[in-house]
Parts: C-alpha cells; sequence; structure tokens
C-alpha cells in the first residue's frame, strides 16, 4: 500500500495535499451524474425503485465499505476485509505527482480488495477491484480541508445482488440476470444484453414459442417484440413491462450510450415481472382480497 505523496505550497498559496490525508467515508461526487439521460432515478423515483442507487454509488474508504446483499446466502452483508486494501497510483498519476501542478483532483488509484459476508453460516468471499480518486471535504467555512481516499468498484466475483428474485424463478432466468449483476459494474450494454437474453429464456418457460413455419416450409424465428406481443391475455399485466426491457434492451445492442442508470432502471422492471409471475404473496393478497369480497367481512382463517 502506497502512501499519499506530499506537495509543496503552490504558487496561488493553495495548501498541499498532506501526506497521510484523513480517509473518511463519503458519497460520491455529484458530478458522476452529470449528463445521465432521465431515468428513475432522475425523475425522482429512486426511494420506490428495488434497484438500491445510493447505495450502489457509495465508495469504499479504508475502513468500511457499503452494505452490499452476499451474492451467495442472500441474508448476509459482504463487509470489508481492511487488511486485504491494496492501492496504488496509475502510472500517469505516479508520473505526474512531481509536477507542481499537480493535487488531489489528479490522483487515480487501482485498488483490489476482499469482501466477506458476515452471515456465519455462509462466510462468502468476494474479490473486488476498481479505481479511486482523493476527495476534498472543506469545513463549514470553506477554510480547512480533509482529504479522503475512495474507492470505486468495476469488477466483483460475484456481483451482489442487485434485485429480488424469487426461489421458484427458472435457473435459466436467474443465471442471466446474476451475469448482468456482475457487467452493470463496468459495461452497460453488456449489463443490458444479459437482461435481454433473461427476457428471452422467460418466454422459453412460459411456452411462448421462438420460432414458426415459413412459407417455404422452414422455420423461421420470431422477434423478441413478437413473442412478447404473443402472450396470453391472463399475462396482460407482464406484456408493457416486458417491452420496455426489450426497448432498454434494443439500445443497449445497437447504441454506445446507454448508461449505468438505464441497466438499473430494466432490473427494476424486470424485478416487477418476477414478483407477478413467481412470488407467493402477490397471490396470497388477490386470494385475501377475493376472499374478502366474496364474504364482504374477514376473511375465514384456518385453525
Amino acid at each position: 500500500m502506497l502512501p499519499n505523496p506530499s506537495l509543496e505550497w503552490t504558487a496561488t498559496g493553495k495548501p498541499a495535499w498532506p501526506r497521510g490525508a484523513v480517509c473518511l467515508s463519503c458519497a460520491s461526487r455529484p458530478s458522476r451524474l452529470a449528463g445521465v439521460r432521465p431515468s428513475a432515478q432522475t425523475l425522482g423515483l429512486t426511494e420506490r425503485m428495488p434497484v438500491n442507487r445510493t447505495l450502489l454509488k457509495t465508495p469504499i474508504s479504508k475502513t468500511v465499505a457499503p452494505a452490499w446483499v452476499c451474492p451467495t446466502c442472500a441474508s448476509g452483508m459482504l463487509r470489508l476485509n481492511t487488511s486485504s486494501l491494496a492501492y496504488a497510483m496509475s502510472s500517469e498519476s505516479a508520473r505526474a505527482s512531481d509536477e507542481e501542478w499537480f493535487d488531489h483532483r489528479h490522483v487515480e488509484y487501482r485498488f483490489t480488495a476482499l469482501l466477506k459476508c458476515d452471515n456465519i453460516a455462509c462466510g462468502e468471499v468476494v474479490p473486488i477491484a476498481g479505481l479511486g480518486e482523493v476527495e476534498e471535504i472543506p469545513d463549514e467555512r470553506m477554510e480547512h480541508f480533509e482529504y479522503a481516499d475512495q474507492f470505486f468498484p468495476t469488477y466483483f466475483h460475484p456481483s451482489p445482488i442487485l434485485i429480488s428474485i424469487p426461489t421458484t424463478c427458472p435457473a435459466p432466468v436467474r443465471e442471466q440476470l446474476h451475469a448482468s449483476f456482475s457487467a452493470s459494474w463496468t459495461d452497460a450494454n453488456s449489463a443490458a444484453n444479459r437482461i435481454r437474453v433473461a427476457v428471452e429464456s422467460l418466454l422459453d418457460a412460459l411456452r411462448i414459442p421462438r420460432t414458426r413455419k415459413g412459407k417455404n416450409g422452414r422455420r423461421q424465428r420470431y422477434s423478441l417484440h413478437e413473442r412478447i406481443e404473443s402472450l396470453p391475455p391472463h399475462r396482460a399485466e407482464i406484456k408493457d413491462l416486458l417491452l420496455a426491457i426489450k426497448w432498454l434492451g434494443n439500445h443497449g445492442t445497437h447504441e454506445t450510450t446507454l448508461t449505468q442508470e438505464s441497466v438499473y432502471d430494466a432490473l427494476d422492471i424486470f424485478e416487477v415481472v418476477l414478483t407477478n409471475l413467481y412470488s407467493e404473496h402477490p397471490r396470497r393478497i388477490q386470494q385475501l382480497v377475493k376472499s374478502v369480497n366474496k364474504r364482504r367481512g374477514p376473511a375465514r382463517r384456518r385453525q
């Protein structure tokens, strides 16, 4: 682990970035969200969304990591093994560190660390890697500053769980969603493609045909749009949801500007689809509502 470089006072009178800067746990810079297209977050819907944007954008400090859900047991939280954290400046930052103009804004770290599930029955270990920077934190009067090393993962193996997946969800769908979780940290287009494949797998599980017999007698593939539109009437509640996911997936396939926020939007919608199809809670509520309305009063309880 390399110490932070010391800097001399500059010609402008700006105080140096001190060696051994204080490391604090702080939120990601607002500038990281600059230029984000309208999404669940930018439309003010974050609090109601399954994907916890705030948690996912919170950096790691030298002493603590955000409370990510364990990908193995889904009940424990991943905790930072502080002794495993190793980081160093990138070669470009290191070369520039002796220049007079160099300060905390020009630091870029590379880091690795281990996370461990705090569920004693699980204890899963997750390696992570990514980038780091130094955050300047002023006091209330903007007269004094502290400096925090903070780290942003771009790689997990396996990735934390981003949405809730019912236990009865078909395995091929689950596998593609977990692959999208991993890709979402660094490659939004790849994550969107994985989500699109998950939709195809879901339609397979719902017995929606992939092909039809053409006029020449050969089998012809249905497009994803055609497959979604062919859902039976009793699946009408998920048709619009799947179409929205498809449009986001198309953007990831044909465009280069898909954002991480769009991936989160698609996962938000997918969780609703899975809840409708495979969660017992909505079914119990529907049965309860039917019973209450039929009896025009409290439902009968089994003894």
